[in-house]
């Protein structure tokens, strides 16, 4: 049985002058834990490779580098996942990077018997402690609504999961979705209904250590309808699941799943996509069919669905 308590995921790509500070980083907040490290690269084609090598080496690390050729990120952290040998696991993001919270995280799951570990940075520590106290075994489709309704935020590179509980849900990530995948993994979470924690720790950015964001064109191309395909498979697995909830399933289907929908057509049009390019591109993914709101929606979505259906040119992107 691996002595491993946590095995941290790092999924890479041309970071080369900023990987060996991070692996530094958080080796140096982990000393007291039996870490191993899992940098997954998808084709760098700088020396981020060679250099993650010798951070490992030259810190003492037990981990090693895999190379998952030009993959999606989903892609790179299912090889993570499946080579994990820690009873945890965690997700380290180069370019949302979250200092500090592992070893706060692996002894309150070790505390709470947790499957799911997470915290935010926005909470004071009134509401922190709250929250704390609120999730206490609260099941999983009440936690996947909480989050959907935006009561709840949780965010991937700051969570830890119980090993166990992740193989024997086979809870991966969409390796075809490059928008939306971190988002369906947490709804994927939530609807295994995991032993939640939250912790009190402030999530705070390493922002010394952290690879700058590059600018990308990635909001100005079609394919960040990718997260609508993404939401849509939560509403079908909420559906096949919990099928006789139907205020859950209308959630996902007749106000998250439009909403998503609404977002990405407001993105597109702020990045100059023609209302016509936009729509063209939703026919082909039938987004037009999945764009029903609930009578229980907010009135805010149905107003922005019914101008964009019917009005378009008149749109205003939120």
């Amino acid at each position: 049985m691996s002595s491993v308590r946590v095995s941290v995921i790092i999924p890479t790509r041309n970071v080369a002058e900023n990987i060996a500070n991070i692996i530094k980083a958080v080796s140096k907040n982990c000393m007291d834990l039996d870490v191993e490290y899992l940098i997954i690269d998808m084709n760098s084609t700088d020396s981020t490779i060679r250099n993650a090598l010798n951070a490992i080496k030259a810190n003492k690390l037990n981990g090693f580098v895999l190379q998952n050729g030009n993959s999606t990120i989903g892609s790179a952290l299912n090889t993570g996942i499946y080579k994990a040998s820690g009873k945890y696991i965690s997700f380290v993001f180069a370019r949302t990077l979250y200092s500090d919270f592992i070893p706060s995280y692996y002894e309150l799951a070790e505390k709470k018997g947790a499957d799911f570990v997470f915290a935010s940075s926005k909470l004071s520590d009134k509401e922190a402690k709250a929250l704390a106290v609120g999730l206490n075994n609260i099941k999983g489709e009440d936690l996947a609504t909480a989050i959907a309704r935006s009561i709840i935020s949780v965010e991937i590179p700051a969570i830890m999961l119980r090993n166990d509980f992740v193989q024997s849900n086979r809870i991966l990530f969409s390796e075809n979705c490059r928008r939306g995948y971190a988002e369906q993994y947490i709804y994927k979470i939530a609807l295994s209904n995991p032993k939640t924690a939250f912790s009190e720790f402030k999530l705070k950015k390493d922002t010394e250590n952290q690879a700058p964001i590059k600018e990308s064109n990635d909001n100005k191309e079609l394919h960040i309808l990718e997260r609508v395909d993404a939401i849509r498979e939560i509403a079908e697995l909420v559906e096949a699941r919990f099928g006789n909830d139907r205020e859950l399933c209308e959630l996902f289907r007749y106000e998250k799943l439009p909403d998503v929908i609404m977002n990405c057509v407001d993105t597109l049009l702020k990045n100059g996509v023609k209302p016509s390019s936009i729509k063209t591109a939703m026919k082909i993914k039938r987004c037009d069919e999945m764009l029903e709101v609930s009578k229980n929606a907010p009135s805010s979505l149905k107003k922005r669905v019914f101008i964009w259906k019917k009005f378009p040119k008149l749109y205003n992107p939120q």
